[in-house]
């Protein structure tokens, strides 16, 4: 039986379709990073930046935590919340916080922590 004129087409329709297909599948999509994955790498590079600039070891890995209410931060601790804006990261080290904006790439303060001894905890 031979093939019908709308047969052919639908077969070249099907064809295009694989074809784009196969382009995005394995052309497209494995060059693209999930955004969970970039913000992952901001997040490491901002790290080095930050022990760089402030002569952290680069094997501590700190807590993060984002900025949201300013003014609330600054009644608890106004000399280190003093130039704190909305958006920045407060870096919580085993003995040091930073104060760091990820917008410039700056880190905005320091602090060290003192640790209270566990012997004066029990007391």
């Amino acid at each position: 039986m031979k093939p019908s004129f709308r047969q052919g087409y639908l077969l070249l329709i099907f064809c295009l379709l694989a074809v784009c297909f196969m382009y995005v599948r394995f052309a497209v999509l494995p060059n693209q990073q999930t955004a969970q994955q970039q913000q992952e790498q901001l997040y490491r590079q901002a790290l080095d930046r930050v022990a760089s600039m402030t002569g952290i070891p680069d094997d501590q890995v700190p807590t993060r935590t984002i900025v949201d209410d300013v003014a609330t931060l600054k009644a608890a601790n106004p000399v280190f919340y003093e130039q704190a804006r909305v958006g920045d990261w407060v870096l919580r080290y085993t003995d040091t916080v930073v104060l760091y904006r990820s917008q410039t790439n700056e880190v905005i303060t320091t602090q060290n922590i003192q640790a209270t001894p566990l012997a004066s905890l029990l007391r």
